[in-house]
């Protein structure tokens, strides 16, 4: 089996459940992930004729778009950079999203910034002041070392459409499609407070009733809640054990983690499921 290609570490990345993610795609010309986030899925998934990766953080949306098409100048910029706690908070301070201009920044300098950012935080938290010295691995030598996957992360990218719109305005470009496939791992209840992004109770209530009525096939990550249990009753459903880490990512769990809270990571989906 090849080495999974991992751009960035983030929250709920699917690390662990990307392989079953993957097994579980129905055939489609028209792959979408309206939200992106990493794309650990899209990345290491076969191509597809159509690939549309969305975010509607403009740090991540951006990052993609400059990686995939601007990669020769973000390579020569992000091999300048020193690791320094001093250049990480001074970038964490320009991308605050009350602080961010894009016509400042340029798309280039952003992406820089921002995958730096991602890259040197604690556990990859974009928002949260929290530099990574990581003294067992490198510090320093980790993170350039990680520049060199990045190439293979721009030849796959340079086929994908990439986004920057709000969730509703992506799914209604495709939901209506019988050719298209969505993956939707939106944040899930209860971790909203980790995304800069705004996705309110109100966002789950309207996804929710543009997946009841979709011709494309489509396949939903989340935790049992109240919510999703009532409306998507009549939908299939797959239940995957799994622990959860510190800051909310789930790994499959294939062996006891005492330390760590059992979950059950859910699969939803509007075809049958299942492993």
């Amino acid at each position: 089996m090849s080495k999974k290609l991992n751009f960035f570490p983030y929250m709920g990345g699917k690390s662990f459940l990307v392989d079953t993610i993957i097994k579980l795609i129905l055939e489609h010309k028209i792959y979408v992930e309206p939200f992106g986030g990493s794309a650990k899925v899209l990345l290491n998934k076969p191509p597809s004729k159509i690939e549309v990766y969305n975010d509607a953080d403009l740090r991540l949306s951006n990052l993609f778009y400059v990686v995939a098409f601007k990669f020769s100048e973000f390579e020569e910029k992000i091999n300048r950079l020193v690791y320094s706690r001093a250049l990480y908070r001074n970038f964490f301070n320009e991308l605050k999203p009350k602080n961010l201009t894009f016509r400042e920044l340029g798309d280039v300098d952003l992406a820089v910034k921002t995958y730096f950012t991602i890259t040197t935080s604690f556990n990859g938290k974009i928002n949260a002041n929290c530099f990574k010295v990581d003294y067992s691995r490198g510090g320093a030598k980790t993170f350039f070392n990680s520049l060199n996957k990045l190439e293979a992360i721009h030849n796959r990218l340079k086929n994908v459409v990439i986004e920057y719109l709000n969730y509703d305005k992506i799914l209604e470009k495709y939901l209506d499609r019988n050719d298209a496939f969505v993956y939707l791992d939106p944040p899930y209840f209860g971790t909203e407070h980790y995304y800069d992004v705004e996705f309110t109770f109100e966002d789950h209530k309207k996804m929710i009733e543009m997946l009841k009525v979709a011709k494309a096939k489509w396949l939903l990550s989340g935790y049992s809640n109240e919510l999703y249990d009532k409306e998507l009753k009549n939908f299939y459903k797959l239940e995957i054990p799994a622990v959860k880490n510190s800051y909310g990512i789930t790994k499959v769990n294939k062996h006891t983690v005492k330390e760590r809270p059992k979950v059950i990571e859910i699969l939803w989906a509007n075809y049958e499921i299942k492993l």
